[in-house]
């Protein structure tokens, strides 16, 4: 039971990860953490992989999670809902190559972690930065000597 609460604990920090192999490791680690006999091996053997090293390979980057992949694996991260939605937002996103089709995924991951202690404030904040002209304006604003005159 206690392992339960745990996994429970760890799905719900998806939030802080932007890539889902960090999160797979980190998972990972915190299982073996809590019981030491938690190995990749009885990881991938519980979500019915043949070999233990897709797994690694994902987790390193050497191969993609596939859709089918990624069902194997939920049977033990028992990943649900708006946790599960995270998850294969990251998977895209990780696996996209299109830079528009990142950009609109981090939104929709953005917009998700809105409502969580993950979310960072400072990320409405990088609006700003999203066309060159806008600090170039501000500066000109600020530093102009216009003298409250909107005239000049």
């Amino acid at each position: 039971m206690a392992t339960k609460t745990l996994q429970e604990r760890i799905t719900k920090d998806i939030y802080k990860f932007e890539n889902y192999r960090e999160f797979l490791a980190s998972f990972l680690k915190n299982m073996k953490l809590r019981t030491p006999s938690y190995t990749i091996q009885h990881f991938s053997d519980k979500c019915g992989f043949k070999t233990h090293s897709y797994v690694i390979l994902v987790m390193q980057g050497k191969r993609n999670l596939t859709a089918d992949g990624f069902i194997r694996m939920n049977r033990e991260l028992k990943l649900e809902g708006k946790y599960r939605k995270y998850f294969k937002l990251l998977m895209k996103l990780n696996h996209s190559k299109d830079s528009q089709e990142q950009t609109d995924l981090y939104n929709e991951l953005q917009k998700m972690k809105k409502n969580t202690a993950f979310y960072d404030p400072k990320e409405k904040q990088y609006k700003y930065f999203e066309k060159w002209y806008y600090p170039v304006l501000r500066s000109l604003v600020v530093h102009s000597d216009w003298g409250g005159d909107y005239k000049k």
